[in-house]
C-alpha cells in the first residue's frame, strides 16, 4: 500500500500546484483588466481576453479537482480509471511523463498495488 500512498501524495501536490496556477491566472487577469482600464482602453475590446482568462482558469481548476479526487480514491485503493486517465493525459508533457509512468506502473504493474486495486481494498 506504500505506492498507493505515495501516489496519493503526488496527486495532492499536483492538485495544489494546479490551484496555485489558477489563482495566479486570476490575479494576472485582474491586473490585465486593471491596466487596460487605467490606460483608457474600451472595456468591450477586453472581453475576449477576459473570456480567455476565465476559460483557462476554469480548466486548470477542474484539473486540480480531478487530481484531488484521484488522490483520495487511490488512497482507498479505488479510482483506478480516473488515475489512469490523468496519467495518460500527463504523458505528453515533459515533467508529466514521470508522473504518468509512475501512476500507470502503480495502478497496473506493481503486484501489491494491483492486488489491492483489483479487490477494491478500503482501510
Amino acid at each position: 500500500m506504500n505506492h498507493l500512498n505515495n501516489l496519493k501524495l503526488v496527486n495532492y501536490v499536483l492538485g495544489a500546484l494546479n490551484l496555485l496556477v489558477a489563482l495566479l491566472t486570476i490575479l494576472g487577469g485582474i491586473a490585465t483588466v486593471g491596466m487596460g482600464v487605467a490606460s483608457g482602453a474600451d472595456i468591450g475590446s477586453m472581453v475576449p481576453s477576459i473570456v480567455m482568462f476565465g476559460v483557462f482558469t476554469f480548466s486548470i481548476g477542474i484539473v486540480a479537482v480531478l487530481f484531488f479526487m484521484a488522490g483520495g480514491r487511490v488512497a482507498r485503493a479505488k479510482g483506478r480509471v480516473l488515475q489512469t486517465i490523468l496519467a495518460v493525459l500527463s504523458l505528453p508533457s515533459c515533467p508529466g511523463i514521470f508522473y504518468g509512468a509512475y501512476a500507470l506502473w502503480v495502478c497496473w504493474m506493481n503486484a501489491e498495488s494491483k492486488a489491492l486495486l483489483d479487490q477494491g481494498y478500503i482501510d
